[in-house]
Order: C-alpha cells, then structure tokens, then sequence
C-alpha cells in the first residue's frame, strides 16, 4: 500500500511539472468520456426506454432452430428450461476445464 501511494505522489509530481503535457491529456480524457456518456445515454434513451409495455424490463424475445421439426420463433418454457440447464452445464464445464488447465 505504502508503494501504491509513493507512485501516485511520483505521478503527481511529474503530471504537475509538465503541464503542457498534463492540461491537454486532461482535456481528451474529459472530451472522450463526455462524448461516450453522451451518444450511451442517448442509445439508452432511444432504444431501452422507449417501450410502451407495462414492466418492459420483463420481457423477453428468444427463438430458436431446432432440426427436429419445431418452426423458428417455437420457443416454449420447457425448451427454455432445457436450453438454460444445458448453458449453465457448458458454463460449469469450461470453468472446470480452465481451473484445471491453470493450476498447471
């Protein structure tokens, strides 16, 4: 922690002595984040928020391709069920497989 804090003194030190380097690196740094929240939070506004459906946060759209007959757009709970079951069952597997591979 005492480390931590030295190189931060340092990195002040430096940043305040060169401010010719430090006032136009601030700038970009608060034009980039300006402009990124500005154009999410638009992208927000337009496409999340403009639902006209009681408890929009609810709903859902999923489909799937089945070549045992089932049409694109079927999707029935248990399909759901059987798909999130398989996905965590994946998850859990790769998981395994990279604690293993990296204690190695």
């Amino acid at each position: 922690m005492h480390d931590l804090l030295a190189d931060f003194r340092r990195s002040f030190r430096q940043l305040w002595r060169s401010p010719g380097f430090t006032l136009p690196a601030m700038l970009c740094l608060a034009l980039g984040i300006g402009a990124n929240t500005a154009v999410f939070s638009f992208a927000d506004a337009l496409l999340a928020r403009l639902t006209a459906v009681a408890e929009s946060e609810r709903l859902v759209r999923a489909f799937v391709d089945w070549s045992n007959g089932l049409e694109l757009g079927a999707f029935s709970y248990p399909d759901y069920a059987v798909l999130s079951l398989v996905a965590l069952g994946s998850c859990v597997l790769l998981i395994a497989v990279l604690v293993l591979f990296s204690r190695r």
